[in-house]
Order: C-alpha cells, then sequence, then structure tokens
C-alpha cells in the first residue's frame, strides 16, 4: 500500500484514467496496517497491483 498525499480519490482516479493508468474497481474504505482509509487499487507499468491510500493526516 502506498500512502497518497491527496484529499480527493475521485480526481486521483480521474488523473490515473486520464494517463492511462488501469485503475481496478471503485474507491472504498479499506482496514490496513495503519487503520480504515479510502483506497483504490491500480496496475503500475509492469502490471503489478498497487493500493494507493489516502494518507491518514492528508484525509483530515
Amino acid at each position: 500500500c502506498l500512502g497518497i498525499a491527496a484529499t480527493d480519490m475521485t480526481a486521483v482516479v480521474r488523473y490515473l484514467e486520464a494517463e492511462g493508468v488501469e485503475v481496478i474497481g471503485e474507491p472504498a474504505v479499506r482496514y490496513g496496517a495503519r487503520g480504515m482509509g479510502l483506497s483504490v487499487y491500480a496496475r503500475d507499468p509492469e502490471g503489478n497491483v498497487v493500493e494507493l491510500k489516502l494518507a491518514a493526516d492528508a484525509a483530515s
């Protein structure tokens, strides 16, 4: 999971898609090592699935 410094996950998804990144599914609140948070999955250039999660301090 990669924490990202953003406050609008919808804007993040739109940006990724506009750049040709494959976004997998919809953003959702998920539990992880740092607790609950809004995240989305995407494929990196090598085909690996990466979780992008709003950093806790950016979401508050």
